[in-house]
């Protein structure tokens, strides 16, 4: 079902969202007051904040889905056409800016690792566990490799990798690998979304012409009902008997 589907996704998107929220070290580097690496901090941010509200987004329109479909209520209808239409809109919108803000992410991540190097031994606010956890996470050391450190006479710290291969090229191959991947999901999101419209759009044609279909029968019968009451009338005024009457007098009891 589209609407299980539809709820299991965004549950994970949800969840996700969450844990990046809560992550300590991501969160320090989301919530860093530094004007330095203000703008990668404000992109991670509202990456994450588009995961969250598609996510909560996903799981309403599947349990209105699923509402619809077990109570057949025509305003839950109208409620989960209105929902898928907000969510492929907020989709596209989403896609839009993960693209402006990868137009320059090279430019922008380098500057930050550069700054995150250059501030790493002065203890300012979260920057160390920040760019630890950076080195630790993507197996690299420094924006460039370890001569980041040896430029600026410092020693190298104990979360690089010996590989000595810069952050940047590692973290811009995962957004990447992310930004495809988010991509994919957007795609299925939107082709979900407009089955489940179409889904909707036939219901109610189907369910219209089932009602044209029962109103002109009905109209159909209650015309032969009045024709039949009307011959009957003109039959009792006339003295006689009626064709129905006289079969039911000589039907055998």
């Amino acid at each position: 079902e589209i609407s299980l589907i539809t709820s299991v996704i965004g549950a994970l998107a949800v969840g996700f969202g969450t844990w990046l929220m809560l992550n300590k070290h991501l969160r320090g580097y989301m919530w860093e007051d530094s004007a330095r690496i203000r703008i990668l901090s404000d992109a991670a941010f509202t990456y994450t904040i588009s995961i969250l509200v598609t996510g909560g987004a996903l799981v309403v329109v599947g349990v209105c889905g699923a509402c619809t479909r077990a109570s057949k209520l025509h305003r839950l209808r109208f409620v989960f056409s209105g929902s898928v239409c907000a969510l492929i809109l907020m989709v596209l919108i989403a896609v839009l800016m993960l693209i402006w803000q990868w137009m320059d992410v090279d430019n922008q991540l380098r500057t930050s690792l550069d700054y995150l190097v250059q501030k790493y031994y002065q203890g300012a606010s979260a920057i160390p566990e920040i760019l630890d956890q950076i080195q630790r996470s993507f197996l690299c050391c420094g924006s460039s490799g370890c001569s980041d450190f040896r430029a600026f006479y410092m020693d190298i710290p104990r979360s690089c990798d010996l590989s000595c291969e810069g952050c940047t090229r590692r973290v811009i191959i995962a957004l990447r690998t992310t930004l495809c991947v988010s991509a994919v999901v957007a795609v299925l999101v939107i082709i979900c979304g407009f089955i489940a419209e179409a889904i909707v759009v036939l219901s109610w044609k189907a369910e219209d012409t089932q009602w044209r279909r029962y109103m002109k029968n009905r109209k159909t019968d209650t015309q032969a009902l009045h024709r039949r009451d009307v011959a009957l009338r003109r039959t009792l005024l006339n003295g006689g008997a009626h064709p129905e009457l006289i079969g039911q007098r000589q039907a055998p009891h």
